[in-house]
C-alpha cells in the first residue's frame, strides 16, 4: 500500500525556519500559551471526550476511528449495505473552525454534504462537493464556531451499496501550552540529515502537529541548516543543543552530539556465482554496498542492507567486480568510512551441479516497545526454526533469506487492516522500493495477523500478533507461536500478492473448512489431501505448493549453488538452512544409506524432524525408511480383529488395538495415571479435514467420522468425570475400565461402540457418501489416530480439552497416523 505525502493542510502560511539564538531555552512556565490555527488532534480529542462521533451506519468501534484519523487514503471506515451514510461530529464546547476535510475512500466517486451547526443552534449549509475517492473535500469557514458538523456521504456509483470514510480533518483555533521535538538522535555523523517534527500539547490534552507553525532554536549558531521540509543537516561537529520555539512557547533543549565518522568496517566476504554476487557483513548493520566494475574508478551505491548479507544479482558471467561497504544510520547518513574492497569474480561458464535455487529475500520488523525484555530474541530463534520448517517441508524450493530490524517507539496504527504506518516508518528508516519479496512486521499491539498487503513497490506485506498452538517443547523454538503466525501469514502473503504477480492460479487460503467448501482443496480439487491438525496441516498445504519458481521479483531472486548428485540438496552452502556437508551425507549419492528415501526426503520424512539420513530404519520398526510410511514412527500400521495386538509405542505411552464389528478397542499404559485424548478420524487416508460418510448422531443430526480437536475423545479413568466423552458429551455404550501392571505402569483399555455418533461439525461430508452412525469397522478401513496424555488432576479445570502446553504424544503431535483394520 503506497502512501501518499503528506498534504499541508494547515492555512497558515508555513514559518518552518531557523532561529539563530546564543542559547536554548528551557521549558516555558505554564502559563505562557500560543493561539494558533492548526489541525485539531481528532484522534486525542476523541480518546480524551473533547469531541464524539455519532451515525449508527458507520463501524465506529475505537479501532475504526484510528483509522480515520491516520492520514491515511488507503484505509477507511465503511458502512455495510448502506449508502448514503450520515455522521455527526460534535463539540462539547464549540470550537473555532476555519476549514474541514473530508476524505473518502479510494473506491467509487462520492458527493457529500456538509451542515454545520452553531452554540446557538443555527444552522447553515456549508456546501456540497463531488470528488473521487481518495481525494480531499474542502469546505471553508472563516473561523466560524462550530458546535456540530453534520455530514451527508453519498456514493454515486451505479448499485453501490456502501461508502468508505477514510479521513476526517477540521483546522481551526487551538491554544498551545507546551511544544516537544520529536525523535532527535543521540548522535549524528558530520553533514549528517535527520527529519523534524514538533509536536504540541493543546488545551484538551491533545498533541497536534506543528512543524510547519513552529521555529528551531541552535546553539552554536549555523551548527545546522535547512536542509529541505522537515528536514536539516549538520554543518559543525561537537554539541549542539536544539529547542523548537512557537511565539513565546520555548520546548525542552535536546541535545545532539555531531561526530566524526567511525572507522571502516571490515571488506565484505564475497561468493561469486554464475549470475550473483554474494557479500557476508560483518559488524553493525544497515549497510550501504558499493560496487566498481573492474577498470573503472568509481564506485557506485547498489543498495542498503539492514541484515548481515547482500545478494547482487546485476552482475555478468565472467566478470570481475570490487564491492566495498559503509555503515548508514537510519536516516541514510554515513556513519563510518568505507571498507577497503573485496575483489569477486565471477563463474564465465556453468560448472558442474550448477543450481538455481531462488531465494526470498525476507524484512522480519520488530516493534521493540510492545516487547517483554528478551522476547525478541526468542521470535527470531523462532523464525528461524519456521525457515528450516519451510525449506524441508517444501523440499528445498522454499529459501528465506531472513533479515531483521528492531524499531524502537509506538507501533503505528494497523487497524482496518493497513500497513501504511508501517510502511512509512520503514521509508524513514530508508528500506528501499522492491529490496525485499516480503515485510513481516511483529508486534503485541498490532490489530491482528493480516496478509496480503503491497507496500514499497512491489513488496509483498503481513504482520503478526504470535499465534497460539500447541506445540512440542523445542520443535519450533521457544516462541512456537511466532513462527507460526509468520508461516501462515506467508502463505496468505504468497496466495494473495506473490503468486497473482506471477499469473499462477488461485491458492488454498489455509483455512481449511472453507478450503475444502470451495473445493479448493481434496478430492474435489483432483486429490486428497491427507493431513493432521495445526503444523501437520500447514506443512501439507506447503508441500503442495509448487510455483516456488515461478515466483519474480521482488519475491524472488537468484540463489546459485552446488548439487552435484542433483538430489536438490546442495553440497556446502551455510546461506541455506541445510546442506550436505553439515547433514554428514554423500554429496555424490542422492540417497547416502541406501534405503529407498533420498537424502532430501529424509528431512521431509517427519514433521518437526526429519528421518536419519545415514540410518536405514530410524524408528527400528523393521522396516527400511524407504518402505516405511511412518519413517519416525513405531507402528505395525494395523488393527488386528480379535484379541488386543501390539500397535505402536513411544514418548512413554504404548498402544495396543483390536476390532469387532460393534466396537473398537484400545489399551492404553503408561508410567502414571494419565487422562487420555484421542484424535481419531474414521475416513483416514482422507485426513483431517475431509471425509467420505455423512454420520447421522442420535438426534438425527448431520456430521462427520473426525473425532479431533474440540470434538475429540477423552478417555478419563482417575478423576472425576469418569468415563469416555466426546466434547464433553458422554458417549452411550462406551466401557472404560483400568489396571495397575505389576511395573507400576498403568493400563487404561477403553471399548468404543461403532454407533459413535457424529464427531466435528466443520468437515465437509461428501456429496453422497454413505450415510452411517459412526465408525465403519469392516476389513480394510483405514483409520487416522493419534493419542495425547497428561498426568490427571482434581478439579481439572479443563478436562475435555486435549491440546494443552506439556501434553505427552503418541505420534508427533497434531499429525494423524494411518491404521489399518485387518482381519486374522
Amino acid at each position: 500500500m503506497s502512501v501518499p505525502p503528506r498534504m499541508p493542510w494547515s492555512l497558515v502560511p508555513a514559518l518552518t525556519t531557523l532561529l539563530v539564538a546564543g542559547s536554548a531555552g528551557s521549558t516555558c512556565a505554564q502559563e505562557v500559551q500560543e493561539v494558533v490555527f492548526a489541525d485539531f488532534d481528532l484522534a486525542g480529542w476523541q480518546r480524551r471526550g473533547v469531541v464524539s462521533i455519532h451515525g449508527a451506519e458507520l463501524d465506529l468501534d475505537p479501532l475504526a476511528l484510528e483509522v480515520l484519523f491516520d492520514n491515511d487514503a488507503h484505509t477507511a471506515v465503511r458502512t455495510n449495505g448502506l449508502n448514503p451514510a450520515g455522521m455527526v461530529f460534535a463539540f462539547p464546547r464549540a470550537q473555532i473552525v476555519r476549514a474541514v476535510g473530508v476524505r473518502p475512500g479510494l473506491a467509487g466517486t462520492y458527493e457529500i454534504d456538509l451542515i454545520v451547526v452553531e452554540p446557538d443552534g443555527s444552522r447553515f449549509a456549508a456546501g456540497e462537493k463531488t470528488v473521487d475517492g481518495g481525494r480531499e473535500a474542502v469546505f471553508g469557514l472563516l473561523d466560524v464556531p462550530v458546535s456540530q458538523l453534520e455530514f451527508t456521504i453519498e456514493r454515486i456509483d451505479e448499485e453501490a451499496d456502501s461508502v468508505h470514510l477514510a479521513e476526517l480533518r477540521v483546522t481551526g483555533q487551538i491554544t498551545v501550552t507546551s511544544i516537544d521535538l520529536l525523535e532527535v538522535p543521540e548522535t549524528l555523523p558530520e553533514g549528517g540529515s535527520f527529519p523534524v517534527t514538533i509536536v504540541g500539547r493543546d488545551t484538551f490534552g491533545g498533541r497536534p502537529d506543528l512543524t510547519d507553525l513552529a521555529r528551531l532554536q541552535v546553539s552554536p549558531t549555523r551548527a545546522l541548516v535547512q536542509d529541505s521540509a522537515r528536514r536539516v543537516s549538520t554543518r559543525a561537529g561537537g554539541p549542539i543543543r536544539i529547542a523548537p520555539r512557537l511565539g513565546a512557547l520555548i520546548g525542552a533543549t535536546e541535545n545532539l552530539l555531531v561526530i566524526p565518522l567511525a572507522g571502516a568496517p571490515p571488506p565484505p566476504r564475497a561468493r561469486a556465482g554464475l549470475r550473483v554476487v554474494h557479500l557476508d557483513l560483518a559488524g553493525a548493520a544497515p549497510y550501504e554496498i558499493l560496487r566498481r566494475s573492474s577498470g573503472e574508478k568509481n564506485s557506485v551505491p547498489l543498495g542498503v542492507t539492514h541484515g548481515d548479507t547482500f545478494a547482487d544479482d546485476t552482475v555478468e558471467p565472467g566478470q570481475a567486480y570490487l564491492y566495498a561497504a559503509r555503515g548508514v544510520d537510519a536516516f541514510g547518513n554515513p556513519r563510518t568510512e568505507v571498507s577497503q574492497e573485496t575483489r569477486a569474480r565471477t563463474w564465465g561458464f556453468e560448472p558442474v551441479g550448477h543450481v538455481d535455487l531462488g531465494r526470498m529475500p525476507v524484512l522480519v520488523v520488530l516493534f521493540l516497545d510492545s516487547l517483554a525484555p528478551g522476547e525478541a530474541d526468542g521470535i527470531v530463534q523462532s523464525l528461524d526454526h519456521a525457515r528450516a520448517f519451510l525449506y524441508r517441508h517444501t523440499s528445498g524450493r522454499a529459501n528465506l533469506e531472513l533479515h531483521v530490524l528492531g524499531l524502537t517507539g509506538p507501533t503505528p496504527v494497523t487497524a482496518g487492516p493497513t500497513m501504511a504506518g508501517i510502511e512509512q516508518r520503514l521509508r524513514d528508516w530508508g528500506v528501499p522500493a522492491d529490496g525485499y519479496g516480503l515485510v513481516y512486521a511483529v508486534a503485541s499491539d498490532l490489530a491482528g495477523d493480516f496478509a496480503g498487503f503491497t507496500l514499497l513497490g512491489g513488496t509483498a506485506g503481513a504482520m503478526g500478533r504470535m499465534g497460539d498452538v500447541a506445540t512440542p517443547p523445542g520443535a519450533l523454538g521457544p516462541r512456537p507461536g511466532a513462527a507460526w503466525s509468520f508461516l501462515h501469514e506467508l502463505h496468505h502473503a504468497v496466495g494473495l500478492v506473490m503468486a497473482p504477480a506471477a499469473g499462477l492460479p488461485p491458492l488454498a487460503s489455509g483455512h481449511f473448512p472453507e478450503d475444502f467448501a470451495a473445493g479448493l482443496l481434496g478430492r474435489r480439487a483432483g486429490r486428497a489431501f491427507d493431513a493432521g491438525s495445526d503444523w501437520d496441516a500447514l506443512a501439507k498445504l506447503w508441500s503442495r505448493f509448487e510455483g516456488w519458481g515461478a515466483l519474480v521479483a521482488p519475491h524472488r531472486r537468484s540463489c546459485e549453488s552446488i548439487d552435484v548428485d542433483g538430489d536438490g540438496l546442495v553440497d556446502d552452502d551455510p546461506r541455506l538452512p541445510f546442506d550436505e556437508l553439515r547433514l554428514g551425507t554423500d554429496p555424490t549419492r542422492p540417497d547416502t544409506d541406501g534405503d529407498g528415501l533420498s537424502d532430501l526426503a529424509e528431512l521431509a520424512a517427519g514433521l518437526y524432524a526429519g528421518s536419519d539420513p545415514l540410518a536405514v530404519d530410524t524408528d527400528g520398526d523393521g522396516l527400511l525408511d524407504g518402505d516405511d510410511p511412518w519413517p519416525l514412527e513405531a507402528t505395525t500400521g494395523e488393527i488386528p480383529s480379535g484379541e488386543l495386538a501390539a500397535v505402536a509405542h513411544g514418548n512413554g505411552i504404548e498402544l495396543e488395538a483390536a476390532w469387532s464389528p460393534d466396537a473398537l478397542r484400545l489399551a492404553l499404559t503408561t508410567a502414571d495415571a494419565d487422562d487420555l485424548f484421542l484424535e481419531l478420524d474414521g475416513s483416514g487416508a482422507l485426513g483431517r479435514w475431509e471425509t467420505d460418510v455423512t454420520v447421522i448422531d442420535a438426534r438425527g443430526g448431520f456430521g462427520s467420522d473426525v473425532w479431533c480437536g474440540p470434538a475429540g475423545l477423552a478417555l478419563r479413568a482417575h478423576e472425576a468425570p469418569t468415563g469416555v466423552f466426546v466434547g464433553g458429551r458422554a458417549v452411550p455404550g462406551a466401557v472404560l475400565t483400568r489396571e495397575t501392571l505389576g511395573d507400576g505402569r498403568v493400563r487404561v483399555i477403553a471399548s468404543l461402540p461403532a454407533a459413535l455418533g457424529a464427531g466435528a461439525q466443520d468437515v465437509p461430508p461428501a456429496p453422497g457418501g454413505e450415510r452411517v452412525t459412526g465408525l465403519r469397522l469392516r476389513p480394510g478401513t483405514v483409520l487416522g489416530l493419534n493419542v495425547l496424555a497428561r498426568r490427571s488432576m482434581p478439579d481439572d479445570p479443563a478436562p475435555f480439552e486435549a491440546q494443552r502446553p506439556g501434553n505427552r504424544s503418541l505420534f508427533e503431535r497434531h499429525r494423524l497416523i494411518d491404521l489399518t483394520l485387518v482381519s486374522r
